[in-house]
Order: C-alpha cells, then sequence, then structure tokens
C-alpha cells in the first residue's frame, strides 16, 4: 500500500470529485504537476492490491489544499463530502473548482469558485507569451499555509525552467514566499545559476525579482552572494539546491 506522496517536501493536492468525470481530474492534476505540485487521484495512485479506504485516509490525513470538482452529480460520490469535510477539520484550504452547475454547497458555501475552463487559463502578454500561472496553480501556491513547502515546490522549478514562458510563471510564485532561511536562501540562488549553466539562459528573467525577493526577506543579503562571478558557481551539481 501506498502510504506516502512522491515527495513530502513539495506541496500535495488531493482532488476530491465523481469518478465518472475523472478525465477532467486528470486534465487539472496534469496542469498542476507541471509545477512541481504532487497531486493525488484515488482511480490513478491507489495500487490494485491496495485498501482502498486506507489509501484515501491517508492521504486526506496528510494534504496540504483540497480542490473540490463540483459537478452536478459531486454529492452523490460515498467520498466526496466526507473528503471536504476531512478539510474542513483540519483547517486545509479547499479551492472549489465549478465544472457544471453545481456550486459551492454545506461547509464550503461560503467559499468562491473558480471556473472549470478558468482554472486552467494562463495569462499572456502583449507577444502572446504565457507571463502567468493558470488560476488553479496561483491560487495552490496562494492558498498553501506551509511556507517551506513553498519554497521546496519553487526550487524544484527553478533549475529546469526552459524558456521565457515557465520563467516568466516562476517569476509570478516568488512573492507567494513569506519566509526564506540563510540555507534556503543559498538553494535558490545556486539553482539559478545552475539553470544559467546547464538549462537556458531566459531563467534570467527572474534575476531582479529573485532578488528583490532576497533583498525584503534576508535584509540586503542578495547583494553580494548574488552578482558574485558565476564562475563561483561553476561546478553547482543538482544535490546542491
Amino acid at each position: 500500500m501506498n502510504n506516502t506522496w512522491e515527495s513530502e517536501k513539495l506541496i500535495n493536492v488531493f482532488i476530491s470529485h465523481k469518478f465518472t468525470h475523472q478525465d477532467k481530474a486528470e486534465i487539472i492534476l496534469s496542469e498542476i504537476e507541471k509545477f512541481a505540485i504532487c497531486g493525488f487521484l484515488a482511480h490513478r495512485d491507489i495500487e490494485p492490491l491496495g485498501v482502498w479506504a486506507n489509501e484515501i485516509r491517508n492521504k486526506l490525513r496528510t494534504m496540504d489544499i483540497l480542490i473540490a470538482l463540483l459537478t452536478d452529480d459531486f454529492w452523490e460520490s460515498n467520498w466526496t463530502d466526507h473528503e471536504i469535510g476531512a478539510a474542513a477539520g483540519r483547517g486545509i484550504s479547499i479551492i472549489p473548482v465549478k465544472a457544471e452547475s453545481l456550486a459551492p454547497y454545506g461547509i464550503i458555501e461560503y467559499l468562491q469558485a473558480i471556473g472549470y475552463k478558468k482554472s486552467l487559463l494562463f495569462g499572456k502578454d502583449t507577444l502572446g507569451r504565457q507571463n502567468t500561472p493558470s488560476g488553479i496553480v496561483q491560487l495552490i501556491f496562494e492558498k498553501t499555509g506551509n511556507n517551506d513547502k513553498i519554497v521546496e515546490s519553487i526550487l524544484d522549478l527553478i533549475p529546469d525552467c526552459r524558456g521565457h514562458n515557465h520563467s516568466f510563471i516562476v517569476e509570478k510564485l516568488l512573492p507567494c514566499i513569506k519566509e526564506l532561511s540563510e540555507e534556503q536562501a543559498n538553494r535558490m540562488i545556486r539553482a539559478y545559476w545552475y539553470n544559467m549553466k546547464y538549462r537556458c539562459q531566459q531563467i534570467d528573467v527572474i534575476r531582479d525579482s529573485l532578488k528583490n525577493l532576497l533583498d525584503n526577506l534576508r535584509g540586503g543579503y542578495a547583494d553580494d552572494i548574488f552578482f558574485a562571478k558565476p564562475d563561483y558557481y561553476e561546478n553547482i551539481t543538482p544535490d546542491e539546491f
């Protein structure tokens, strides 16, 4: 039985849905996993011989956030209302995604739902390049209450950014970080220089935003280390961040 998430360090998201709409749930899952977010879908992630109820309970106990994919038959499931109750009982943020006419109800009726199509849309600049994360990704980073997991997810993104689109999106997620230890700041700078050396130099679009983040959270810390000669980071390896 799989009792753990793919990564305990990253943001872990439980997607609550009626199994008849697993295609929509899988599209959301595919979108969030592009941005260092671990998602859980019962029909995909439970092993064939696993004890269904136990695995779902384990994920509910350890999730960081819950997405409720609201379809008109959502409430007919034996599980969905219980899953929402588990999140509410733990004080975990719930993001309702309205895929059909059903609006948030019961203990989540006070929440504003995001439309299914809107949740998957990216913002674009005047050149047509994606420059903001999709609605669902932005909400997950904003509503996840665990700052360390936000840091780890962004640290997972920076080294592998490829092209302007991805870099612009990471830049928009940086303000979700509210605290940085010295160790985390050092890892973030090493991840930046690793990307500059081995991936694509388009990551330089986040340079000023990253420096401002480090200055704001570490009090001028960034000046010396961030603008150090790149050869200082010549031998950076992935295990250093």
